[in-house]
């Protein structure tokens, strides 16, 4: 498999251009949010018949000792034999390593992040951890800087029902049933809470997680996820 030769690009996003109604941040391949993949072990082939020839090898070594144990070093050299006469080139990866690198920043839900932060220093709360306003604007929808906005002129004491955004329940399907036809569990799609949390996301951002669902691979799957979540959730 020549894939394991390469890195792997977990994300279409870099390869799209701005398509109708989506956001003017992350739209090109310099600009957007990409997740990318090595292969850090390989995993060695062998054809149907390695199997047949490693049981005949053992069977032959341990008779040889069972009569006398004299020159069985020629049968017991079946391991490297069957290699040599079975397996081939290395294909397919045992094990897979990626990392994550945010697009550029939305300059409208940074300013909006800060003044959320600032409304919630002014009313006695904490402010948003260092680096919560860079994160959110390299990968959350334009959108958001208006549910910033609503926070911040938010009377101090009062609730107001700001986040208008639309949970996406397709990619989250889409990426929970890969995970599970994987073996793999993940606790935002047990409690629903992945859709709710994507509806925030920009499409650069939820290209790569959907490129992480859609690897063939089910070695590269879960970690190409894990990655993508801690991408998001790393200050």
């Amino acid at each position: 498999m020549n894939s394991i030769k390469h890195s792997l690009t977990a994300t279409l996003s870099a390869l799209s251009l701005l398509a109708c109604g989506e956001d003017p941040y992350g739209s090109t391949p310099e600009t957007a949010y990409r997740i990318e993949g090595t292969c850090t072990e390989e995993q060695p082939w062998c054809d149907d018949e390695f199997d047949e020839c490693y049981a005949s090898g053992a069977q032959a070594c341990n008779t040889c000792y069972q009569i006398g144990g004299l020159g069985c070093a020629s049968y017991c050299d079946y391991a490297e034999t069957c290699r040599n006469r079975h397996c081939g080139a290395n294909e397919g990866c045992l094990t897979w390593g990626f990392t994550a690198t945010l697009g550029e920043q939305d300059p409208a839900i940074f300013e909006t992040c800060q003044m959320a932060s600032a409304r919630a220093v002014a009313c006695g709360e904490a402010s948003y951890p260092a680096g919560t306003c860079e994160l959110y604007a390299a990968t959350e929808r334009t959108e958001a800087s208006g549910i910033y906005e609503c926070v911040a002129s938010t009377p101090c004491g009062e609730d107001r029902a700001c986040d208008n955004s639309e949970p996406d329940n397709d990619l989250s399907h889409l990426v929970c049933d890969a995970l599970a036809t994987c073996g793999s569990t993940w606790e935002s799609c047990d409690n629903g809470s992945l859709a709710a949390w994507l509806g925030w996301l920009r499409h650069d951002v939820k290209r790569g997680l959907r490129g992480c669902a859609e690897l063939p691979e089910c070695s590269a799957r879960p970690t190409c996820v894990q990655t993508w979540i801690e991408s998001l959730t790393t200050l």
